[in-house]
Parts: structure tokens; C-alpha cells; sequence
């Protein structure tokens, strides 16, 4: 073990003497492929949180749409949901977004009042370009101002990994009660 040591020791430092500029070089290469592996690594890890805690909150709004769905679905039930109006429900959304300073890049409100169903749903779809903790607050805000809404969907992406800034679709649905005439 100590021949292979003094061996190693000797030819490295004959390589250094002939070639010092070859030795820094190869030297420094290696710190930048140390140091880019690091970060690429805190990286990864970090993508990776984001991406459980999305999971996470996709998992939660999926079992309380279901929970909604199916409380709404039954008929005795119908008497809890509010009548539909278009510029209250979007009022009200706005207002959740205004109060946690959502940009929201792009909404589309659209009714499917199918014959089906026993109640309207309204749906709601935006892009926004945020942070995740804004998404949470948002979501949160949403579900005090509208409980008859629920997280249907939540597709984001990351334009660069270096930012922390999301691009996220997000889908919702109001669920409201049916008038007489449909």
C-alpha cells in the first residue's frame, strides 16, 4: 500500500514539473464539475420538493371535490347550494385572487348545465405565473369565499429551474342548484 502511494506521489509530481499549466487546468476542471454537480444536485432536490408538495395539494383538493361531489349529488343535499349568478361568482373569485395579489394572466368561465346532473357547475379556469406559497394562499382564499369550489386540476411548470416563479394552469368548479325550469 505505501509502494502504490509513493508511486502515485512520484509520477504526479514529475507531471506537475514538465506540465504545471496542464495540472491547473486539470485541477480546475475538476472543482467546476465538483461544484456543478453540487448545484445541479440542490436542484434536483429542490424540483422535487415543489413537485410533492403540488402532488400533495392536488391529492387534498381531489378528496374534497369528491367529497363535495358526491354531497352534492345526493337530492337532500340540493337545498345547500346557493342559486347560480354569473357576476357574483366571478366577483367573488376576483376578490379571493385580489386579497392574496394573484396575477392572473388569463381566466374562461364556462357553464355546463347539463340535463344529467341535478345541480350547474361553473367552471373556472386560469393561468397564472407565481410563486407555489401564492398558489396555497389562493386556493385557501378560494375555498373560504366560494365552499361550493373545488380544486379540480393543477398542471405547473418551471421555465427555468434557477427560477422559483411557476407557470400554473388551475381548474376549479362551483357547484350550484337548479332552478325549476333547468
Amino acid at each position: 500500500m505505501n509502494t502504490a502511494f509513493l508511486f502515485i506521489k512520484f509520477h504526479c509530481l514529475q507531471a506537475f514539473r514538465q506540465r504545471p499549466w496542464h495540472c491547473f487546468s486539470l485541477i480546475a476542471s475538476g472543482t467546476i464539475l465538483v461544484v456543478s454537480g453540487g448545484f445541479w444536485l440542490g436542484q434536483t432536490h429542490a424540483r422535487e420538493a415543489v413537485a410533492n408538495d403540488l402532488r400533495l395539494l392536488v391529492v387534498q383538493q381531489q378528496a374534497d371535490s369528491k367529497r363535495a361531489a358526491q354531497s352534492t349529488i345526493l337530492p337532500s343535499d340540493d337545498h345547500d347550494l346557493p342559486l347560480f349568478s354569473s357576476a357574483d361568482t366571478t366577483a367573488r373569485f376576483h376578490a379571493a385572487a385580489s386579497d392574496v395579489s394573484l396575477p392572473i394572466n388569463e381566466v374562461l368561465f364556462a357553464l355546463d348545465a347539463s340535463k344529467a346532473q341535478p345541480y350547474l357547475r361553473y367552471r373556472i379556469t386560469l393561468s397564472v405565473k407565481t410563486g407555489y406559497p401564492q398558489i396555497r394562499k389562493f386556493v385557501a382564499a378560494l375555498a373560504a369565499e366560494l365552499p361550493n369550489a373545488s380544486l379540480d386540476n393543477v398542471r405547473c411548470a418551471r421555465e427555468e429551474t434557477a427560477l422559483t416563479v411557476l407557470s400554473c394552469d388551475l381548474v376549479f368548479s362551483a357547484f350550484f342548484k337548479k332552478t325549476a325550469n333547468g
